[in-house]
């Protein structure tokens, strides 16, 4: 029998390395595509599997729980869930991959996908975490401390194209890029609060309280509010 999913404890995540779908070749905007329509083919399967790790991990007495899924496309989905409450479970769903760009982390939100670069889990390992670990450990902790946060877009540097950064909750910023055209998201560093200029200082002041009453909200309102501020 197959198994549907693996328990994977730090390194042992496995990288998408034999798919038929997802190759070094695809671009971007391929790779999101094929992330949107697995997860929607598969959504019930996807929470239903999260549900059950759930209560494995409350059992356990975990606040992180990482573990793999593999589709009958053969696209190996790695699930992290860092949230759970009487409303239901707050966790990230997506695919580690080899491209020509080198490991990539892609994450499948609501409307777009995420893509996170290697070199932005070793700036994040080393100017947070003040650690030196793996890319996959690295990204386990960065999930251990998610919370729902919202974006500002900032210089446009192509057309359709912004500089964007993302407030984390000890106090940094995920930087990157937000491509309109193709609906993708890519972070390639990260810079800790003792690095932010007075710009940036000003911009996660401003945007703390939308982010705090955004961190309150159950699924359906955010939703709601996510919807309006993509008009």
């Amino acid at each position: 029998m197959k198994r549907k999913g693996k328990i994977c404890r730090g390194s042992t995540i496995l990288i998408q390395s034999r798919s038929k779908m997802i190759v070094p070749s695809m671009t971007r905007r391929e790779v999101a595509a094929h992330l949107f329509s697995e997860i929607r083919n598969n959504q019930k399967r996807i929470a239903t599997k999260a549900g059950i790790m759930a209560k494995k991990m409350l059992k356990a007495g975990r606040k992180i729980h990482a573990y793999q899924q593999r589709l009958g496309s053969n696209t190996l989905l790695t699930i992290y869930i860092y949230g759970i409450d009487d409303k239901g479970v707050d966790y990230a769903v997506g695919c580690w991959f080899t491209s020509d760009k080198g490991l990539c982390w892609a994450s499948a939100g609501q409307y777009d996908v995420n893509f996170y670069s290697a070199h932005f889990f070793q700036r994040y390992a080393e100017r947070y975490l003040m650690q030196s670990m793996s890319v996959l450990d690295a990204a386990k902790e960065y999930y251990r401390e998610f919370q729902v946060s919202m974006a500002r877009q900032t210089d446009e540097i192509a057309e359709g194209v912004h500089k964007i950064q993302l407030p984390l909750k000890n106090g940094g910023l995920a930087l990157g890029f937000n491509d309109k055209v193709n609906n993708i998201v890519v972070y390639n560093t990260f810079v800790s609060k003792q690095l932010l200029g007075l710009k940036q200082l000003n911009d996660v002041d401003d945007d703390k309280e939308l982010n705090e009453a955004l961190q309150n909200l159950d699924h359906s309102h955010y939703k709601l509010i996510y919807d309006a501020m993509k008009l």
